[in-house]
């Protein structure tokens, strides 16, 4: 007979990203860190390289050579920062609302693809501050991973100092199975598995 542990988040996590913005994620671990670090490092090379992979993430308007150093394909930082970003929550999210995209679509009937992720994740937050939605999904994305790996053990002290669970106004936990995302050649790996399309 099997056992199920307690107190693991296991279905999505609604990530509020502003008052409206929402998105909707899988739950993330290491491995997928590692697989978003894989794919934005490609992208960086393609980028410098030849200019390929613009357009999958709405950068189509800058010259390569302007965004990466063929010696320094650092993915965390600056335009490198937003590739894993991006590629991070193309692995998790699954569904989100709040906004519109460029086409007027309400993002809540799109599934979410490389561009309109990296689309939403270019934009400040507020006007005249220059904080991106993108950081503000790692902040957020990140923090909640680190504390689901410490829900793993049971002798782990909740925030609250108290041993009990607790409660956040910018993470909720949702009942929903994810839905499918994008054609199959575009899933991202499944938990426990590595990513081998690298």
């Amino acid at each position: 007979m099997g056992r199920r542990r307690i107190g693991v988040q296991r279905g999505p996590t609604r990530i509020s990203l502003d008052e409206l913005i929402w998105v909707e994620t899988r739950q993330l671990h290491q491995h997928h860190k590692d697989a978003a670090e894989r794919r934005a490092k490609r992208a960086a090379r393609e980028i410098a390289n030849a200019g390929e992979a613009l357009s999958d993430y709405g950068l189509e308007d800058c010259a390569p050579g302007e965004l990466f150093d063929q010696e320094d394909l650092n993915v965390m930082a600056g335009t490198g920062l937003l590739l894993y970003a991006v590629e991070l929550g193309f692995m998790s999210i699954v569904t989100w609302g709040g906004f519109d995209l460029p086409d007027g679509q309400p993002a809540e009937e799109v599934q979410p693809t490389r561009r309109a992720i990296a689309q939403l994740f270019m934009i400040n937050v507020k006007a005249g501050q220059d904080v991106t939605y993108s950081e503000v999904f790692l902040a957020k994305a990140l923090t909640r991973e680190a504390g689901v790996a410490e829900e793993g053990n049971a002798s782990a002290v909740e925030p609250s100092g108290n041993g009990a669970p607790t409660a956040s106004a910018d993470v909720a936990t949702t009942e929903e199975s994810p839905a499918p995302k994008g054609s199959p050649s575009e899933e991202p790996p499944s938990p426990g598995k590595p990513d081998s399309a690298l």
